[in-house]
């Protein structure tokens, strides 16, 4: 009995050394299948680690598009306004600006032109068509208009949706 199984031992163990001396090349599928989710982990990863990087990018991308902002001023209430308005770093710039004559008339960055919900920037110049008005701690992609406002009369003169 001890023979048989000492045979046994031996002829598995022969097996064994056998089986480990076959072609380096030649792997098992168990072998092949690991490598491969291996791979394809690694892969995951690149791939994830790239996707983050593009996300980065794009907000990079969003929050210069938002300083690319732009739009073209239009008169309401029977008022003129004319003109570009743009945004550049932290300003808010006013480009062949031009108005109607009003007594208070004050640059509003708002939501849908609400100005009561809006942050002033300044008065206007009339006598200047190009003007420049500080954006410091103010996110623009919190506004969608740029509205030309007599606080005085409490009308607006005009507005330019920024695109």
């Amino acid at each position: 009995m001890k023979t048989k199984v000492g045979l046994l031992v031996l002829m598995l163990t022969f097996s064994g050394v056998m089986a480990a001396c076959g072609n380096d090349t030649d792997m098992s599928n168990a072998d092949a299948k690991k490598s491969t989710k291996t791979e394809m982990t690694s892969k995951m990863e690149n791939s994830k680690d790239e996707d983050m990087e593009m996300k980065k990018d794009e907000d990079m991308e969003m929050k210069s598009e938002s300083s690319m902002m732009t739009g073209e001023f239009h008169g309401k209430n029977k008022k003129m306004v004319s003109g570009m308005v743009k945004f550049s770093k932290d300003q808010l710039m006013l480009s062949d600006f031009k108005t109607s004559k009003g007594p208070d008339l004050h640059v509003y960055l708002t939501k849908g032109g609400d100005v009561s919900m809006g942050k002033s920037l300044g008065a206007v110049d009339l006598k200047m068509d190009e003007q420049s008005f500080s954006l410091k701690g103010m996110n623009p992609d919190d506004y969608d208009t740029v509205v030309i406002y007599c606080d005085k009369a409490h009308v607006s003169f005009g507005e330019a949706k920024l695109m």
